[in-house]
């Protein structure tokens, strides 16, 4: 009896400890095309049939069907054969890019003319590593907020899942600034507990004073 009573706590020890991880069920990637603002450009994104097999990127001058750059399909780390059109974000003649890719480890990559110039992991961007939610194939480690492109000033803006925002120049990758949103109960809550420490501190010795 005592045995199957030390079973039973262990299994329910084990259901109330164990992090569930969530699965992922992607659908298989589709072509899309993205143009330029100035309409001279294309970006063409072609997956093969088969979903485990690489695919071809390039840009093309749309006029003359010129072939301005490649990406190499295998230079995307993480899993090379999730790519959608939402994880890329353009300059607005396409020559510069950033990749945000499926991973649980590479937050974000930036490329110019085709070729990886800078990149970022996600532990490195995100400071409080224990708001980070894991699945088997990836990491949620971002905000809600949408990604900013400022197209005159070349920069990408996006806010991490712990209140810091990153202004990256989207042509180099290098992160300009960075700043960190104070979380208003944390403040509020600091501030109290600062005003009755000092309080009591007054109190203390106000009370030692008149002794």
């Amino acid at each position: 009896m005592k045995r199957l009573f030390i079973g039973f706590v262990l299994v329910v020890s084990l259901f109330v400890l164990v992090q569930p991880v969530n699965a992922d069920d992607f659908p298989p990637p589709i072509p899309f095309e993205v143009f330029s603002e100035c309409g001279y450009y294309v970006f063409r994104f072609e997956p093969t049939d088969d979903f485990f097999e690489p695919g071809s990127m390039a840009l093309f001058n749309v006029t003359t069907d010129e072939l301005i750059y490649t990406v190499e399909w295998f230079d995307f780390p993480g899993h090379p054969h999730l790519i959608y059109e939402n994880s890329f974000h353009f300059s607005d003649d396409l020559r510069y890019f950033n990749f945000i890719p499926v991973s649980q480890s590479v937050g974000i990559l930036f490329y110019a003319n085709g070729q990886m110039v800078n990149s970022h992991n996600i532990d490195d961007l995100v400071e409080d590593h224990s708001l980070i939610r894991y699945s088997v194939t990836m990491a949620d480690w971002r905000s809600r907020k949408p990604i900013a492109i400022d197209y005159q000033n070349n920069t990408l803006t996006l806010e991490t899942i712990d209140n810091i925002t990153y202004i990256f120049d989207l042509r180099t990758g290098e992160i300009l600034d960075s700043e960190t949103e104070w979380n208003i109960l944390f403040v509020v809550t600091t501030s109290i507990g600062a005003v009755i420490i000092i309080v009591g501190y007054v109190l203390v010795v106000k009370k030692r004073g008149n002794s």
